[in-house]
């Protein structure tokens, strides 16, 4: 009962279609599998975090290692990403120098570390979070009517009624 949209349920083997007479060389078996085949991709994935290509210091090392472990860990990690590791090491290294040396990080180093980031797509399975940018209808008053807060506020009710 092949026929269209029967999803290939009861596929007749090669020998059951040479005893048929209906066994055609371009649909053999063989055939089927060595198209499949080309369709498998082996990509450009290390299978070792290989050792950074440019000099580090243990600063830039660690956040290297850090980085491409991640990376390593969710099967991401190729040359072109070592290479995108290597440089958050560099501007990492950057960052800490100037924070140990009490001057203000710039705007711009903090952009391209999240640019390589945003590439790596390091917390792209990561859990969303709150906006800690986003208004709370509450700030004003003081506090923020969550449920851990000491302090709730109390639903209006309408005059006499006793409902809310």
């Amino acid at each position: 009962m092949g026929g269209i949209g029967s999803g290939g349920n009861g596929r007749l083997t090669d020998a059951e279609k040479r005893a048929k007479g209906t066994y055609r060389s371009d649909r053999s078996d063989e055939v089927y599998a060595a198209r499949a085949a080309e369709k498998v991709i082996t990509g450009p994935w290390l299978t070792s975090i290989p050792e950074p290509t440019i000099p580090l210091n243990a600063v830039g090392k660690a956040k290297y290692d850090e980085i491409t472990a991640l990376l390593f860990a969710g099967n991401k990690l190729t040359k072109v990403t070592c290479g995108d590791c290597e440089r958050m090491a560099v501007m990492h290294q950057q960052m800490h120098e100037r924070l140990t040396a009490g001057k203000a990080v710039s705007m711009d180093l903090i952009k391209r570390m999240d640019a390589i980031s945003v590439r790596l797509r390091i917390a792209e399975d990561a859990p969303a979070i709150a906006n800690p940018n986003q208004k709370n209808r509450f700030a004003g008053s003081g506090f923020s009517n969550s449920r851990t807060s000491p302090i709730t506020l109390r639903p209006h009710r309408a005059a006499g009624t006793g409902k809310l």
